[in-house]
Formats: structure tokens, sequence, C-alpha cells
């Protein structure tokens, strides 16, 4: 079941970023800001097409990535995977279940990665749109809650795989 959640999730994830391209495109200023110092102001521009481009080419190309990645764990032979104590969570009995529940987290990782780019994106055309291009300081509330995620994240996955 939530293998089944972590893929609608992820799905409709994509689906809702595909859609705030196709939707926020046309909006977009000809010159966008596309980076930003630490108090929030542009300090480098590009054309809509190039950031729009370079954006989904790095959003979507990383993360097929990663969801590629938790379902070819599925298939992949043991001795390929490198996991904290592979001995024990591969040995026969455990396996199954070690490697959906690597898969899962893939793609909960994924998704959450997905919200957060979401969340930029969003951030990033809302800014450019509204002809005075400043990041609010929410933003950066977005993106530390997105890096204390991984933290916690990447902590949890060693953590998981130590012998009980």
């Amino acid at each position: 079941m939530r293998s089944l959640i972590a893929r609608a999730g992820f799905a409709g994830l994509l689906a809702v970023y595909t859609l705030l391209v196709v939707y926020g495109y046309p909006q977009l200023p000809e010159m966008m800001a596309s980076n930003f110092n630490g108090a929030g102001d542009p300090h480098a521009w590009q054309t809509k097409a190039t950031f729009v481009g370079l954006f989904t080419a790095a959003g979507v190309g990383s993360f097929l990535l990663v969801g590629l990645s938790a379902s070819l764990i599925r298939r992949t032979p043991a001795h390929l995977l490198s996991i904290p104590n592979k001995d024990y969570w591969m040995a026969p009995g455990r396996a199954e279940q070690t490697v959906a529940t690597l898969s899962n987290r893939l793609l909960e990782f994924c998704n959450v990665s997905l919200v957060g780019l979401v969340h930029l994106f969003h951030h990033l055309c809302a800014t450019n749109v509204a002809g005075n291009p400043h990041l609010p300081s929410g933003f950066g509330w977005g993106f530390a809650g997105y890096m204390i995620f991984t933290l916690v994240w990447t902590a949890w996955l060693i953590l998981s795989y130590r012998r009980p």
C-alpha cells in the first residue's frame, strides 16, 4: 500500500509540476531573474525559454533518475547493492522486505524533492511575474525545511540498516 501511495504521489506531483510549467510559461516576462543572493535580490538573468528549459531538464531528469532507481532497485542483484550490514539485510527471508523498503523510501525522497522543486519554480515565477524580482523571506523557510528533511532522511537511511 505504501508503494502505491508513493507512486501515485510521484505521478501526481509530476503532473502538478507539468501544469505549473505549461500554465506559467505564457505569463513569464521575456527576461527573468534566475539567480538570487542571500538577501533575495537578483544577480543573474535568463530568457524565459532558457530558464524554463534548464529548470525542466534538470528537474525532470534528476527526478526520473531517482524514480527509476526506486523501480530498478527491485531488479538489482544483491551483490550490487551497497547498504550497511548487507549480509544480514539481504539474507533470505529479509531481502524482499529490505528492497521494498528501500524502493519506497527513494520514492518518498523523490516526492519531497519534487515538492521542493514545485515550491522553487512557483516562487521564481511569481517573483518575476510581479515585475519587481525579489524572493520573499518565506522561500528560505521552504528551502531550510527541505534541507532538514534531507538530513533526517539520510540519517534514517543509515541508522535503519544497523544490525538489530
